[in-house]
């Protein structure tokens, strides 16, 4: 449709908007309306617009580097199948791609098969899997974008195949959930270990990467966090263990780069550059800490959840590792 346009919602769209939830089945509340003019630039709220009317609404949250969350896309039931939901989720992606938010995920129902056939054409995958006997544990599909290091695997073993857990797996003493790819010519492998649970309970936490462990030629490594508190303030700092392993028979340098949101500052200032032997384990520990400049209204966030993350580099190879807290104003 050559007239449709994505643009920002403006207060005039509501009324419209929340007639195409009524249309659509889906109930909307007061408090949902006023969190989608009241994001600032965290949590930004689009409509697709054609001639004139509203077709279409999606959500979009980009709070905590590299993760940006997609909610809600509704359509209108008369629009449904020309192609608004598929522009409302490509402008969403490049939305958050060119902002640095690259985890992009989003919530779905474990048993519509025709929703997991639209995700998958967006490169979605299934990270946490959903209860099929309990729609309302929902799914958790994940999309890595362009120049993440698992776009990067992915590019360099083309012929990958991927796997995700049923359940939470052990990794080094924490029950995670884990997506796999593994490429069954070189036998090189990335493995990915999920924090989070089905759905959106309200004692949830937000889905995130808390480690990874891959196999690259001869390079195998390891890493994971690991929170020993269970929440942040601005008086109070959310504590976290970085553990790393090296498996391989030789030495690695290994690089960690803070990556937060305004306002969330990770302490001590990792290592720059460190040399760990072969088949030797290290551990650091960090504290997050959060600043007067910490703006973002958690309370309109899917979860109440401060993320901080390290990007971890491996003799220049790239993987992640997060850690979470619940946020206590």
């Amino acid at each position: 449709m050559k007239n449709l346009r994505v643009r920002p919602l403006e207060k005039r769209d509501i009324s419209e908007v929340k007639e195409i939830y009524i249309l659509s089945g889906w109930s909307v509340n007061k408090g949902g309306v006023e969190s989608w003019l009241l994001g600032g630039g965290y949590i930004k709220t689009y409509v697709a617009e054609l001639d004139g009317k509203i077709v279409g609404k999606v959500g979009l949250d980009t709070a905590f580097p590299p993760y940006a969350e997609i909610i809600n896309i509704v359509v209108h039931p008369d629009y449904q199948g020309r192609g608004v939901g598929s522009r409302l989720m490509e402008y969403c992606m490049q939305e958050a791609e060119k902002r640095g938010f690259w985890t992009i995920y989003l919530m779905c129902d474990p048993l519509d098969v025709g929703v997991h056939r639209f995700y998958s054409r967006f490169g979605f995958k299934p990270g946490i899997l959903g209860d099929r006997e309990d729609p309302r544990e929902s799914t958790w599909l994940f999309r890595f974008g362009r120049g993440s290091f698992i776009d990067r695997f992915l590019h360099d073993h083309p012929l990958s195949e991927f796997q995700v857990s049923e359940h939470k797996v052990d990794f080094h003493g924490r029950r995670l959930y884990r997506m796999r790819w593994v490429d069954p010519v070189t036998e090189d492998r990335l493995e990915l270990f999920l924090e989070g649970q089905p759905g959106q309970p309200d004692h949830g936490t937000m889905p995130r990467v808390s480690g990874f462990k891959y196999k690259l030629g001869e390079i195998v490594v390891e890493a994971l966090v690991r929170e020993t508190s269970h929440s942040i303030s601005y008086d109070e700092p959310g504590v976290f263990l970085f553990e790393f392993e090296n498996r391989s028979d030789d030495e690695v340098t290994l690089t960690l780069k803070p990556l937060t949101a305004p306002g969330v500052y990770i302490k001590p200032r990792p290592p720059r550059r460190l040399k760990v032997e072969a088949h030797e384990k290290l551990t650091l520990e960090f504290s997050t800490r959060l600043s007067d400049f910490f703006k973002i209204p958690v309370v309109y966030l899917s979860f109440q959840t401060v993320v901080s993350s390290l990007i971890v580099s491996v003799n220049g190879l790239n993987g992640l590792a997060s850690a979470g807290w619940k946020f206590q104003p």
